[in-house]
């Protein structure tokens, strides 16, 4: 898990240089992904031929449905502007 926890840090840090606070859902989410992390247990070896997801795959496994001007939510109502759905799709595709 530190190749991924390294990740998220860095990525966490380039929000904050971008302007981004910690109340921002981005930065919200990618400690949420954290902590995750770090209470992931291994259950086998990584999967190194794991195909990932296209951006419109992969907002429908988030569950998330256009709204409105960039405006996206996601199942449990939290909404989402489009340029913070692009960084999180680029932290997963980082993973």
């Amino acid at each position: 898990m530190n190749k991924l926890e390294s990740k998220l840090k860095d990525l966490n840090q380039m929000l904050i240089d971008d302007g981004y606070n910690g109340s921002n859902i981005v930065i919200q989410t990618l400690e949420e992904i954290r902590e995750e992390a770090i209470n992931y247990t291994r259950c086998c070896e990584e999967l190194k031929d794991k195909k990932k997801l296209n951006y419109e795959e992969w907002k429908f496994s988030q569950g998330l449905r256009y709204m409105s001007d960039f405006t996206y939510k996601n199942a449990k109502g939290k909404l989402f502007e489009s340029e913070d759905l692009v960084k999180m799709y680029e932290a997963y595709k980082n993973l």
